[in-house]
Order: C-alpha cells, then sequence, then structure tokens
C-alpha cells in the first residue's frame, strides 16, 4: 500500500485494514475504549494542573511572595509530570522564595506540602476517577494495588 492509497482514509479504518473484516469491528470497539480512557485521563491530568496552579498562585499572593504568578505556572506545568513533577515544582517554589523573600520559605514550603497531600489523597481520586468514570473508592484500590504490584510499596 503506498500513499495514494492511504490519503483519503482517516482513523482507525487504514489502521485495522491488515485485519480479518469480521475482527475489526472488535478491533474498532478497542480502539475506542484506550481513546476514551487516555483522553479521560489526559483530562483529568490537565484539570488537576490547572487547580493546583491555580490554589498555589492564590495563596502565595495572599502569602505575599513575589513571582506568585510564575510560580503557580511553573507548579500547574510540573504537575503534568507522573510522580515526581509536584516535587520539583515544590522545590523550585521553596528555592525562588528561599532567594527573593527568605522569611516566607517556610510558609511557601508548608503551602506546596499541604498542596501536595491534598491533592493526592483527595483531588486525584475523585477527578481522574470522573474522568474515567470509576468510582473514587475503586481509584484507591487501583492505585494501591499497582503500587504494592510494581514494587512502590513492600
Amino acid at each position: 500500500m503506498d500513499y495514494s492509497e492511504t490519503r483519503d482514509v482517516s482513523g482507525p479504518a487504514c489502521t485495522l485494514r491488515p485485519f480479518p473484516p469480521e475482527l475489526q469491528a472488535h478491533f474498532h470497539d478497542l480502539l475506542d475504549i484506550a481513546e476514551r480512557v487516555l483522553g479521560g485521563y489526559v483530562r483529568g491530568q490537565l484539570t488537576l494542573a490547572l487547580i493546583v496552579g491555580v490554589v498555589i498562585t492564590v495563596a502565595l499572593v495572599l502569602i505575599g511572595v513575589p513571582y506568585a504568578l510564575v510560580l503557580g505556572l511553573v507548579a500547574a506545568l510540573t504537575e503534568l509530570i507522573p510522580i515526581v513533577g509536584p516535587w520539583i515544582g515544590g522545590v523550585f517554589g521553596v528555592v525562588v522564595t528561599l532567594a527573593v523573600s527568605p522569611e516566607k520559605v517556610l510558609y511557601v514550603a508548608i503551602l506546596y506540602v499541604a498542596v501536595h497531600l491534598v491533592e493526592n489523597t483527595v483531588l486525584v481520586n475523585r477527578i481522574q476517577g470522573q474522568a474515567l468514570r470509576i468510582h473514587p473508592v475503586w481509584m484507591t484500590i487501583i492505585v494501591v494495588v499497582a503500587a504494592t504490584y510494581f514494587g512502590i510499596w513492600e
């Protein structure tokens, strides 16, 4: 098959062509499910990043930290990095605060840890559960089982 045969075909039809016709419907359903789940996960992550960025920005403005908007944006962007992203954003925020307003660094460190704890214990399960259409209790069970299975917790 060359380019001229595929240029008018878009989406799963082109991807499923090598499979037998009786299996194409099943593969098409699998692709739809994968697209829904992946899209839901990405929407959930973007929602979490937006919430964390806004909360951090507002809290830093209330504390009186310079560059609060930039630090909130960095917190939102690093939130998109799995596992270590929030910690990277927190360290960045603490280091910048230490450089420009050292008397407020303890408040900023407590803020980042508190936001991270609330996010992981409350927000992630609810938002990702809604995005993936899974009950928050099941999300918690999935996280614990996956973490245990993959050796994060022993």
